[in-house]
């Protein structure tokens, strides 16, 4: 979409196509974080599952929990694809680029894009310090159940 003039000059394309490009990366760094945390040794033990499945029955919350934090990645990609869809529409509904000076974007449409770009980094930044706190906790709460190996 960059390489295109017209939609690299139309400004409610270029923030679709950011706000894609920023969704698609946060799903990859979610998906590896967790494929890390993972791969740990102490991860592919017994008494991890028992701790882990103990910790996800107890968990009440409803906006934080384990299998919130496990459809991270999905949920990423999912808002990448929607994003993407709608630069392509804005791209496609908008009108030629001589013609945008015509048909100037208002400025409440354009900070209502830039509070929608902030704030999904913004909700990255917590899911992430979400998701370490609750990995800790899982490794906490392990090496509490058996001692240090």
């Amino acid at each position: 979409m960059y390489q295109i003039p017209q939609a690299a000059n139309d400004p409610l394309t270029y923030t679709f196509s950011s706000l894609t490009q920023y969704r698609a990366f946060a799903g990859l760094v979610y998906a590896a974080a967790l494929h890390v945390y993972f791969e740990s040794e102490y991860t592919h033990t017994q008494t991890f599952a028992i701790v882990w499945w103990k910790s996800t029955i107890r968990s009440n919350d409803s906006i934080w929990n384990t299998w919130v934090m496990l459809s991270l990645p999905a949920a990423s990609t999912l808002w990448a694809l929607i994003s993407y869809l709608l630069a392509i529409l804005a791209f496609v509904f908008r009108p030629p680029a001589p013609a945008l000076d015509d048909y100037p974007m208002p400025s409440a449409l354009n900070t209502s894009l830039k509070v929608i770009v902030t704030a999904s980094i913004v909700s990255d930044v917590v899911c992430l310090a979400c998701t370490w706190m609750t990995l800790k906790g899982y490794r906490d709460k392990y090496y509490a159940t058996c001692g240090d190996i």
